[in-house]
């Protein structure tokens, strides 16, 4: 069971080390999906004891520490940004973008996706995209 402290650590952790993007399946510009990194699986193990859903997958670097991924998809990622979402700084705006986007796209589910509907999830995406790109550092 998750904590106001456990839930602003992560938020916190997820501030520094997360990404919220849309993954595109087949072109359908389909799912959000979060994803926190790290070579410290203990702290991701923590993490995916808490968010329902959690996958964590590693990235053997030749000559380097491993580096591993957990990963959030679709509405267990949703249900993760509500819960830090009160707890976010430097990610909030990307992070309410993203729910927008999950509220918005009302044919979520739908395997054939109009023209009009395609453009409306490619904007979401780049809009994300583009804001996780435009972080910048408080005080920097």
């Amino acid at each position: 069971m998750e904590t106001n402290e456990s839930l602003a650590y992560i938020a916190g952790f997820f501030d520094g080390e997360g990404c919220v993007m849309v993954s595109d399946s087949k072109g359908r510009c389909s799912t959000i999906t979060i994803q926190f990194t790290n070579t410290n699986l203990d702290v991701l193990d923590y993490i995916a004891n808490l968010l329902e859903g959690s996958r964590i997958y590693s990235q053997k670097r030749y000559g380097r520490k491993e580096i591993w991924r957990l990963v959030l998809s679709s509405s267990f990622a949703v249900d993760a940004i509500e819960l830090l979402l009160p707890y976010l700084v430097v990610k909030k705006d990307v992070a309410k973008l993203a729910l927008e986007f999950y509220r918005t796209c009302l044919y979520y589910r739908r395997v054939v996706v109009d023209e009009a509907e395609l453009i409306l999830r490619r904007s979401y995406a780049k809009r994300i995209s583009d804001s996780n790109k435009s972080i910048q550092v408080y005080g920097k």
